[in-house]
């Protein structure tokens, strides 16, 4: 991680179009998504499954990117090219990587 990373957090789920796209469409959504990140040197930190307990996400990741340049890029990208939230509800959540740490509230150095 450098001093540029962004954090990137999102929870998603899929919407009524994703369900009717056929499995070899959705493949290919997510085969132009995998190739997008590889490119833009997108790390997954970790994805997570979380339908069997929340209603409103099937689940949620965490993501590290480069910079903002390719925050923007990643944006431009799912938004233009893939129509990306015609398939998927979500949210997301970008953050800086901080030094030090938090105790309730409270910053510890």
């Amino acid at each position: 991680m450098n001093d540029k990373s962004v954090i990137r957090i999102w929870m998603s789920r899929p919407s009524n179009v994703y369900y009717d796209m056929s499995e070899d469409e959705q493949r290919i959504l997510w085969d132009k998504l995998a190739k997008k990140y590889k490119e833009l040197g997108i790390k997954t930190i970790i994805e997570c499954k979380t339908n069997w307990s929340n209603e409103e996400c099937v689940g949620f990741g965490v993501e590290e990117l480069p910079d903002m340049v390719c925050v923007q890029a990643l944006a431009k990208f799912q938004l233009e090219e893939l129509e990306w939230p015609r398939y998927f509800i979500s949210e997301t959540y970008l953050g800086t990587p901080y030094e030090g740490t938090w105790v309730h509230g409270r910053e510890e150095r």
